[in-house]
């Protein structure tokens, strides 16, 4: 290899030869070197380098060039100081806006990353609003795209929303002109893909801490899409979490990664009262199986109560509900110790309605149903109220 001095002369030097093949050798010789660490500050320290690979980028008919200059143009963007030489002195964004919009395939991924880990340092988001056409390149992506360059949009967007540490910034009017634009939609075209977060991460950053775009993302099925998604991957908190700002609770900056279920049965107990469809099987078989694993606490049961109460109502979804974990979370409730009235009644409720589907009403009376609701017959703590409830389902389990 040489040292990176030499190395660099070596590119200046063969400069002079103009024909296609030599500039594609140079742009490679650049970006084998920009691939080690140690070189990246020596390359963009010399005057010559950059600027041939904007020259190849915007100018050079081979597609070759253009590409691995691109990738040159990434590997110099991971230097903390290279990002503002790269964005400020150098100006390679319109350069990479071109290989995005009419380069080479193997070259518009690389631009991608390179305007993503660009638009990372506080100081250049300023630039990208204000002097550049971010926000159409960005939906430019998002549109014509492959799945991965979408990815590192929805990266781009994440960074030019957050909050930089620069005082002259304000993300907010970023994210009002990226709504404006249509940001949205895509995203959520793209919620479901695996190997990349950024896009669920990109919407959660629309869910907080304003909420001027709830009406939107709830008018674009957002928290039915977050539910589904939950089936497949019950422990994805960005998910949880833009249920949980959207549904007005504000968990995500109330609560740590709960591991008992907590902030999931909140989200989606508040999702249901939200979409008001007793018929969404979707959202009752996310809360079943939040449900399931037998961890959820008094104060989750109770994020339950109100829209099991709505849903029970309708008969379709008493035969969803006849589910044997449910009705032992249910059982588990009535016999909590300082739970309030209001809620104990609520629960009875729901098992009145349960009863009456057959699996259900089998299922009660052979794990000790009936014993339960004697025991609140015959004791002193309960209220006439809650005990008229217990007998009126004792009644109708034993017809």
């Amino acid at each position: 290899m040489g040292s990176s001095q030499s190395s660099v002369q070596d590119v200046i030097n063969s400069l002079k030869y103009g024909n296609p093949k030599n500039k594609l050798n140079i742009t490679t010789r650049i970006w084998e070197l920009s691939r080690f660490e140690t070189e990246r500050r020596t390359l963009v320290n010399n005057q010559y380098i950059v600027p041939l690979l904007i020259e190849a980028m915007k100018s050079d008919n081979n597609d070759e060039t253009k590409q691995y200059a691109a990738r040159a143009i990434w590997n110099l963007s991971t230097d903390s100081q290279n990002k503002i030489d790269l964005v400020v002195k150098y100006e390679v964004i319109e350069p990479l806006f071109d290989i995005i919009k009419n380069g080479p395939e193997g070259g518009k991924l690389f631009a991608c990353k390179a305007v993503q880990i660009l638009s990372v340092n506080p100081g250049n988001r300023k630039i990208f609003m204000e002097k550049y056409d971010i926000v159409n390149m960005i939906i430019f992506m998002l549109k014509s795209g492959d799945i991965e360059q979408k990815s590192f949009a929805a990266g781009t967007v994440i960074n030019l929303t957050n909050s930089s540490g620069n005082s002259d910034y304000i993300p907010t009017q970023a994210k009002e002109a990226f709504v404006n634009a249509g940001v949205i939609p895509l995203l959520l075209e793209n919620f479901f893909y695996p190997k990349s977060s950024y896009f669920r991460d990109c919407l959660l950053n629309f869910t907080f801490p304003e909420t001027a775009y709830h009406n939107i993302l709830i008018s674009l099925d957002t928290p039915k899409i977050c539910s589904e998604y939950l089936l497949s991957n019950p422990d994805d908190i960005l998910s949880i979490f833009i249920l949980a700002n959207l549904t007005g609770k504000n968990e995500a900056s109330k609560y740590k990664v709960s591991t008992d279920g907590l902030l999931k049965v909140s989200s989606i107990a508040q999702t249901i009262l939200l979409e008001q469809n007793q018929s969404n099987k979707i959202l009752i078989a996310v809360l079943i199986e939040t449900l399931k694993d037998g961890s959820t606490n008094r104060k989750g049961l109770v994020f339950v109560l109100c829209p099991l109460v709505i849903l029970s109502i309708n008969s379709e979804n008493q035969k969803i509900l006849a589910n044997d974990k449910l009705i032992e979370s249910l059982k588990y409730g009535l016999k909590l110790k300082g739970l309030d009235d209001e809620n104990r009644l609520r629960i009875l409720y729901i098992l009145g309605q349960l009863v009456f589907v057959k699996s259900s009403h089998e299922y009660f009376k052979r794990n000790n149903g009936i014993k339960l609701l004697e025991s609140i017959m015959n004791s002193n703590e309960f209220s006439p109220e809650i005990k008229g409830n217990a007998s009126g389902i004792l009644f109708s389990l034993n017809e």
